[in-house]
């Protein structure tokens, strides 16, 4: 029995593994396909959504920047045009109010005076433009974006992105800010001061903000130390301005991304953290050109954007089903195959058996004297044993399929056997098949002898 369990075990192991080797493989290259298509279409459209939008901070960017020009030139125009100080204060604050009013994005408008000292200074408050009092205005010239502004060769200066500080405090609610300075020149070539506009950051960054929402993941800005400027929560951001969120950085949320993203200017990568796309915003980029410009800018920093999307978003979102359908295809085939097999080694042990039987069979049948003869349903000689032989003279191979009493019948006696026979086929009963009865046979020599029959 054992012998014939292992060989059972190993027939449908030899039928089932490779099913079991091809289903994974098939499956498995199907999720893989599938996958590459969805991390494919994903990353393109990651890359012209980064791209895009760093074209649009840029040309929002060139345009802070034309506003920044222009207001030193009108500046530069007024200061020709009116010589004493009240007039000239009143001019500006004038022009200053109109544009601010215009352009809306811009918390102060200023002009500083090359000793530092604030001449004109327009607020934004939620009533409108304000014209700060003559005497609130403050001295400046200890600021960075005025002493950079002030010796800008390039006649542009822009500060680095972080939150509005006043009287040594940073301002609440906060204010993401972007400075803009441009020095005023007369007509000698000389500066008399410097033009600083206080860009409202948040509209661009809360334009980042709705941008994320066309993208699989999320969308950041991060400044050159991997800060978060946009980040995945409020508290993230602006790290570098607090004592207890220094930590709070790209760096330290995805430190094996954010080591190539640094040293690249433009490009992707694929790590365990995600997909990340990213491109460099340069404040600057071509932006004095494109304004007839011979030189650029000055800028304090770059900054670069960024797109994450999780490992999840690039996963194929049937593969689990899939999974699932080919454990049931395994389990489906392999019951399939293991019944498969046991019946067909049932049928084998049956075979086996009944040859046996029929061996057995065989030689009691053959060793005994009286002729043991089987018929089917037709009356066709389905066995004849070595007796049979002997008796009749008709070897087993001569007799095997043919009709017994066609050859071994009397001619006296073959009409009214047939006649039981047929009898029997019909009503299951008949006197030929009762008891033991005395009948003439017939040799093959044609010799006649008197049988004892009997018929079950």
């Amino acid at each position: 029995m054992r012998k014939i369990d292992s060989m059972l075990v190993l027939d449908f192991l030899k039928r089932f593994l490779p099913v079991a080797l091809v289903l994974p493989i098939v499956a498995f290259y199907l999720v893989h396909y599938q996958e590459t298509l969805i991390r494919k279409k994903i990353s393109e459209r990651e890359q012209g959504i980064v791209s895009m939008e760093r074209a649009v901070v840029e040309a929002n960017l060139s345009s802070h920047l034309s506003d920044a020009i222009f207001l030193a030139k009108l500046t530069q125009n007024s200061l020709n045009k009116y010589f004493d100080e009240l007039s000239l204060r009143e001019e500006l604050s004038k022009d200053f109010k109109n544009f601010s009013g215009i352009r809306g994005v811009y918390d102060q408008i200023r002009y500083i005076d090359r000793s530092g000292m604030e001449f004109v200074r327009i607020n934004l408050t939620q009533k409108g433009p304000w014209r700060v009092p003559n005497e609130e205005l403050q001295d400046k010239s200890g600021r960075y974006y005025f002493t950079k502004g002030l010796r800008a060769k390039s006649e542009v200066y822009i500060s680095r992105f972080d939150l509005n500080v006043e009287n040594g405090l940073i301002e609440k609610p906060h204010k993401p800010m972007l400075r803009f300075s441009t020095p005023v020149f007369n007509d000698a070539g000389e500066i008399e001061g410097v033009i600083v506009l206080n860009y409202l950051g948040k509209h661009l960054l809360d334009y980042i903000r709705k941008v994320s929402k066309k993208s699989d993941g999320h969308v950041f800005i991060v400044n050159p130390d991997g800060y978060w400027l946009v980040g995945p929560n409020p508290w993230d951001e602006w790290g570098f301005m607090f004592k207890d969120r220094q930590n709070l950085s790209i760096s330290f949320r995805y430190p094996k991304a954010w080591a190539e993203i640094s040293t690249r200017a433009n490009g992707q990568v694929l790590s365990a953290e995600g997909l990340f796309t990213f491109r460099t915003i340069s404040p600057l980029s071509d932006s004095l050109q494109n304004l007839g410009r011979e030189h650029k800018g000055e800028a304090d920093e770059t900054w670069k954007i960024i797109s994450v999307v999780p490992l999840r978003a690039l996963r194929f979102p049937w593969r689990s089903t899939v999974s699932g359908i080919t454990v049931f295809l395994m389990f489906l085939f392999g019951s399939g195959i293991w019944f498969w097999v046991r019946a067909k080694a049932r049928e084998k042990e049956s075979l086996l058996a009944l040859e046996e039987s029929e061996n057995t069979f065989r030689t009691v049948t053959n060793s005994v004297r009286d002729a043991i003869v089987m018929l089917d349903e037709s009356g066709r000689v389905s066995f004849w044993n070595s007796a049979a032989s002997d008796l009749f003279g008709f070897q087993r191979d001569e007799i095997m399929g043919m009709e017994l009493h066609d050859f071994i019948a009397s001619g006296q006696m073959k009409d009214q056997i047939t006649a039981g026979m047929n009898g029997f086929r019909k009503k299951g009963t008949g006197h030929l098949f009762e008891g033991v009865h005395e009948l003439p046979a017939r040799r093959k020599d044609g010799s006649e002898f008197i049988a004892e029959l009997s018929v079950n």
